[in-house]
């Protein structure tokens, strides 16, 4: 119905389907997609005023800047804190890797996916997935990525409540199950067949 309203009063729509917990980062998402949008649309006009120039070098998300602690990184990469995060929890004991992993897809119908995840030891891992649908709203970034970069915020979110909130925590044979599930799926998904040089032992 909301699609319907939205589609009839020509307003764009961008959907977030997740069960991370990412209302508490709806001002922090809104103001992010607006500065995407806005630097898409400067490097465009630049490079539409200087067709022969070449390729912007770099990208909204590879932007290097200060980070809120205080050390560089990739400011626009919405996932960086949780990164670092996990990098700490993992010299601390609190996980067994510490390296977030994750991964991103197009759906054909245009329906973009995120997931990421982090080893906690003992076959359990936290695990997130997001999914994107836009109708006539571009975010200024691929659609895959940023469904991504949201999913590995929320481990950051979930990994600083993981005493008092269990629930993305899961069992590793589940998740190794989802993701047999969508490789058997590759025929659904843009560029489908790069799953299979995709592991989850």
């Amino acid at each position: 119905m909301t699609d319907a309203v939205c589609a009839a009063a020509g307003l764009p729509v961008l959907r977030v389907e997740t069960e991370a917990p990412l209302a508490a980062r709806g001002r922090q998402i809104v103001e992010y997609l607006i500065d995407a949008r806005a630097f898409a649309a400067a490097t465009t006009a630049d490079t539409a005023d200087d067709a022969d120039g070449p390729e912007p070098a770099t990208g909204f998300r590879e932007i290097v800047g200060r980070l809120p602690d205080g050390r560089q990184g990739y400011v626009n990469d919405l996932g960086i804190l949780t990164r670092l995060a996990v990098m700490e929890a993992y010299v601390a004991g609190q996980v067994a890797d510490p390296i977030v992993r994750g991964l991103h897809l197009s759906w054909a119908d245009g329906t973009a996916e995120g997931w990421a995840w982090a080893e906690l030891g003992a076959r359990r891992c936290l695990f997130e997935r997001v999914r994107l649908s836009s109708a006539g709203f571009a975010c200024g970034l691929p659609l895959d990525q940023f469904a991504e970069d949201l999913a590995v915020a929320a481990i950051g979110d979930r990994l600083r409540a993981l005493e008092t909130d269990r629930a993305a925590v899961r069992p590793r044979a589940e998740v190794a199950r989802l993701f047999d599930e969508l490789r058997e799926r590759g025929d659904e998904i843009r560029d489908g067949a790069r799953l299979a040089h995709i592991r989850f032992d």
